[in-house]
């Protein structure tokens, strides 16, 4: 290859790559015919490589081949799964909503019964008031009723 200089003169080159390639000139410019040219002249190194590297990947390729019908197997496997997970979701979810509704019925229960009890106690409370009023008429009854046997028994005794 030929060096550049600030003036893009080119000095003269005998290599192989340079008999290839035309001469630099101003407009060669990056991604031009010329610089992929020298790029491909530069990866010529690897050609020796490449073509004991191609073989192997052939023999590798061909012995690595899978079985189709053993992926569609799993395939179908994994869908036959699939659809068994999904009847098994669908089943699910329907527990958990009729699971949902007893129990918002059974909160609304709670809740009714919680109204009930708070009910029946203040009724107990009214009605423990009435029987120690009662409980108290009948001590004074009972009291009077004394002072009024006490009181005859006196007077018979006279």
């Amino acid at each position: 290859m030929g060096r550049e200089t600030d003036t893009f003169t080119e000095e003269p080159d005998t290599s192989d790559s340079a008999r290839l390639l035309p001469p630099l000139t101003p407009e060669h410019e990056k991604g031009s015919l010329r610089s992929m040219w020298e790029l491909i002249m530069q990866l010529r190194v690897l050609l020796p490589y490449l073509t004991r590297l191609v073989p192997l990947l052939d023999n590798g390729l061909l012995k690595a081949a899978p079985d189709l019908t053993d992926v569609r197997a799993g395939l179908d496997e994994i869908k036959t799964g699939s659809r068994s997970l999904n009847s098994q979701v669908a089943s699910h979810s329907l527990q958990m909503e009729k699971m949902e509704q007893q129990l918002s019925s059974l909160r609304a229960a709670g809740d009714r019964s919680h109204t009930d009890i708070a009910e029946l106690s203040a009724e107990v409370r009214c009605l423990n008031r009435r029987i120690r009023g009662l409980i108290g008429a009948l001590g004074l009854a009972l009291l009077l009723l004394i002072a009024v046997l006490v009181l005859q028994a006196l007077r018979f005794a006279r």
